[in-house]
């Protein structure tokens, strides 16, 4: 054991002596532009990096060496933190992280993936997050790098939690702080405990949110940390809103001393918009979120750009400035067009995640394998081991080509299903901005036709009146299904006819709403293009998951269609 770890670190300081002479040597490209990104470095930093991109794009990628990754990684992260650019950071990272490995630096190929991670959270891709971090993690416990590995698991706490698995996520916090602690890190320990406050106010234990989030602001202030200080006191905003608006605005008040970047003061303006549409005072949150979008813009922020945009449609639609609302709603669709769906990088998260652990399963395993063997003589020791060895690289060499064809088979599949939606949703959005006008005219009419009925006391002509309107609401609501009939072919498929079958007491709107959640619409899209309320969808849904023997089961509706179009297919096949 001994031997191996002198070992070991004798082949660090080669590897590091290795890695400081190449660092050293001259520049891979254009010597003259390096030495004028050198002279503008200290005096004007964004010169120095518009310079450094010109130098990194003349250089020959076969070419590239350890001094070319080293400025890439100083571009992205200038992209990344000053800039909020984060596909191009990402960009410039992947290719330091192919130079790294190339020149086998493992050190710096395990930050680079930690960095890799941290940027992708940004753009919403978790599964990439997530395998990026996993691997760095595993390297920084090898080196008993204590400071990364720390970091990782911050990373994947935040990872986790977003992809709704708590337990994890309450695991990776506590391993931060415990971490924290031992090396007594108050920055690190901070950050821990802010994250974890923001977890336990997910699971609405407010009081537990509050005094982490405390306890955090606290060692921000001892160790004079703004950038956490920030977040914790946004983080404490945030708990309060609904609760008591007066210590809402207070602690955004601390936070706005602290506001250093596009992105805190974006959310700074996000969260006091929240507080303000609390307080019914929509005029003035609309400002607020106009400014929080102001602040996004200049970044990469799609996913927050639009939340306020979301919010700002939903004012102006209530009340009554029309042309705000079609310029937020236009904004909006022209971002989430752009933007990949979030529920794809749930789904791919949670396969690396499977992944990674049948990895670690089968490590765990093979473990126990060695151990058994340990009591064996040394003769069959050799022998057995000689075997195992040929047979895990025969059995992973051919788990490797059936997983590959199973994902290539999965990626057709996927990208088929993916443009049938995407062009289902096309014609559905159009008829919907059609719709949009035509019950805009309908509301003006049974506007003025209630006024009318108002004035009028010949109750005769009252009741029809009222009679007529009830009749326009009915039109216009059967008229959208039949219009949403028109373009989703799932409500005449075999799949709903066996449907129909299966479960003869639904209803025709029941049909229509089991249609839609099949091509993976949500309750807010359902909710717009039938021309009804989230809330009127939701009590269908509900209705509907009880129909179909869902009500207290995990199971979501488009998983039980998934699985009942599976059953039919096996029965098919087997008549």
């Amino acid at each position: 054991m001994r031997f191996t770890y002198y070992a070991s670190l004798v082949i660090a300081v080669l590897m590091t002596a290795f890695q400081s002479h190449a660092q050293n040597r001259k520049p891979d490209g254009d010597e003259t532009v390096y030495n004028l990104y050198l002279d503008n470095l200290v005096t004007d930093r964004n010169k120095a990096m518009e310079i450094c991109e010109i130098y990194l794009s003349g250089i020959d990628s076969t070419k590239a060496g350890i001094h070319t990754a080293a400025l890439c990684d100083s571009l992205a992260q200038w992209y990344e933190k000053e800039k909020f650019q984060f596909t191009k950071a990402i960009n410039l990272m992947e290719q330091a992280l192919s130079i790294y490995h190339k020149e086998h630096c493992a050190d710096k190929e395990a930050d680079i993936k930690y960095k890799l991670g941290r940027m992708y959270l940004k753009i919403n891709q978790y599964h990439k997050t997530l395998a990026y971090a996993h691997d760095a993690a595993l390297y920084f416990t090898y080196s008993r790098n204590t400071e990364k590995y720390l970091d990782c698991c911050n990373l994947l706490g935040i990872v986790y939690h977003i992809c709704m698995d708590y337990d994890k996520s309450t695991d990776y916090f506590a391993k931060m702080a415990k971490g924290a602690r031992e090396i007594n890190d108050t920055s690190r320990l901070a950050a821990a405990l802010n994250n974890s406050a923001l977890l336990a106010g997910t699971l609405k234990d407010t009081l537990k949110a509050e005094n982490i989030a405390l306890e955090a602001a606290r060692l921000c202030i001892a160790t004079r940390d703004t950038a956490v200080l920030c977040q914790c006191y946004l983080n404490l905003a945030s708990q309060f809103i609904g609760r008591d608006s007066t210590k809402a605005e207070n602690y955004l008040a601390l936070a706005k001393e602290y506001l250093t970047d596009i992105d805190m003061a974006g959310d700074y303006h996000r969260i006091y918009g929240m507080l303000l549409i609390s307080e019914n005072r929509f005029e003035k949150a609309t400002n607020e979120f106009e400014k929080a979008l102001t602040y996004y813009a200049e970044g990469e922020f799609n996913t927050k750009r639009l939340f306020c945009l979301n919010i700002l449609y939903n004012i102006y639609e209530t009340s009554g400035k029309e042309q705000e609302a079609y310029a937020a709603l236009k904004e909006y669709h022209r971002i989430d067009k752009s933007t990949s769906d979030k529920n794809t990088y749930f789904e791919l998260f949670q396969t690396q995640n499977d992944i990674i652990l049948k990895d670690e399963h089968l490590k765990l395993e093979e473990a126990k394998a060695r151990q058994q063997f340990a009591w064996l003589s040394a003769i069959s020791l050799l022998t057995i081991a000689i075997l195992i060895t040929w047979y895990v690289f025969k059995r992973k060499k051919m788990r490797i080509r059936q997983n590959e064809a199973e994902l290539r088979n999965q990626q057709l599949l996927y990208e088929k299903k993916q443009q049938e939606i995407q062009s289902k949703k096309e014609i559905l959005e159009i008829k919907q901005m059609q719709q949009y006008k035509i019950d805009k005219i309908l509301k003006k009419v049974m506007d003025k036709l209630d006024k009318l009925s108002g004035s009028i006391n010949n109750e005769p002509v009252k009741e029809e009146i009222n009679a007529l309107c009830s009749d326009l609401k009915n039109t216009r609501e059967e008229n959208s299904w039949k219009e949403i009939s028109l373009y989703v072919p799932e409500f005449n498929s075999e799949l709903f006819n066996d449907l129909v079958k299966a479960f003869p007491n639904l209803s025709i709107n029941e049909k229509r709403l089991l249609a839609l959640l099949n091509i993976n619409m949500t309750t807010k899209d359902i909710a717009k293009i039938t021309m009804q309320s989230p809330h009127s969808i939701n009590i269908a849904r509900y209705r509907l998951r009880a129909k179909l023997g869902l009500t207290g089961s995990d199971k979501t509706i488009q998983e039980f269609l998934s699985e009942f179009k599976k059953k039919e297919e096996n029965i098919s096949e087997n008549e």
